[in-house]
């Protein structure tokens, strides 16, 4: 898609996504678009992590918006109600998934003359279909990205999506044993089979586009940490291989170390466990450097 011409326009745009925030959305789960009034030379787009919110990435789009950067947050489908049991996440649909970065990605181009687009967990696997078909992405960047779980290698945690599509969805709780009242007040207790098993469909598509493709983004970053409890890296690293191999330069850095807790979200600091003062300053160390 070709990206908004004016500033004017991107921001009526975002005018009306923030719309679409009614009173179902928690105020603090809403569209978040940071702005310095007009276009200025960097733009970013941050994409939460699947049953998160806006709200993740708050503290982290203020710092990039005080380093000149005009910031876009938006909120993905089914996210950010009030009714943190809603089912509504259960109905999160790849085409709208990739529909809304899109979106953002065509915004953004009225917002700056560098465009950075940076995601995690599923928000990561967002970035990464950016940096896959999206010439117009200067900097795509991976966080702790959502190929796969942990315990799967990448080809069979494809086929677990498949089954658990064919299955009836479930609600399972992230926190057994805190259940409905585990924090953060901004994001889902609970998650949706199907809505994961998508989640986990559209890397697998990045992952074979990989294979015969090479990624349109000019730059890439990929971020993990060595004791991610969620994720596999190993998938994360087979995709940088397959971009490699073809060409594409793929800066990836992993947190490790005594002091680095066993996150997957890295980015809150509303988490539990949360060191963003670890954290930030190297992210916005690699991603400035990796986006110069």
């Amino acid at each position: 898609m070709v990206g908004l011409a004016s500033f004017s326009d991107a921001v009526k745009r975002i005018e009306a996504i923030q719309a679409r925030d009614t009173a179902e959305i928690n105020p603090i789960c809403r569209t978040r678009f940071l702005s310095h009034g007009r276009r200025v030379e960097r733009a970013i787009i941050f994409l939460h992590g699947y049953t998160n919110s806006p709200a993740q990435f708050a503290p982290l789009g203020a710092r990039f918006y005080d380093l000149g950067y005009n910031v876009l947050i938006p909120r993905l489908p089914h996210h950010g109600y009030a009714d943190r049991l809603t089912p509504a996440h259960a109905r999160l649909d790849a085409n709208e998934l990739r529909a809304e970065t899109n979106a953002a990605l065509d915004i953004a181009r009225g917002l700056g003359n560098h465009i950075t687009i940076a995601g995690i967990s599923l928000g990561g696997v967002l970035a990464a279909f950016a940096a896959q078909q999206r010439a117009d992405v200067d900097l795509a960047v991976l966080i702790a990205s959502a190929f796969s779980t942990a315990r799967f290698p990448f080809g069979a945690n494809t086929a677990l999506a498949h089954t658990l599509l064919k299955l009836p969805n479930r609600f399972i709780w992230w926190n057994s044993e805190q259940k409905a009242h585990l924090e953060p007040a901004h994001a889902y207790p609970r998650f949706s089979t199907h809505a994961l098993a998508r989640g986990y469909l559209i890397g697998a598509e990045v992952y074979q586009r990989a294979r015969k493709e090479k990624p349109a983004a000019r730059a890439i970053l990929s971020i993990t940490t060595a004791p991610d409890p969620a994720v596999n890296n190993r998938a994360t690293a087979q995709l940088i291989a397959r971009w490699r191999a073809r060409g594409t330069v793929v800066n990836a850095y992993e947190f490790r170390g005594e002091q680095i807790p066993s996150l997957h979200d890295i980015i809150d600091p509303a988490q539990p466990a949360a060191r963003i003062d670890l954290f930030y300053p190297k992210l916005i160390e690699l991603i400035c450097g990796a986006g110069s």
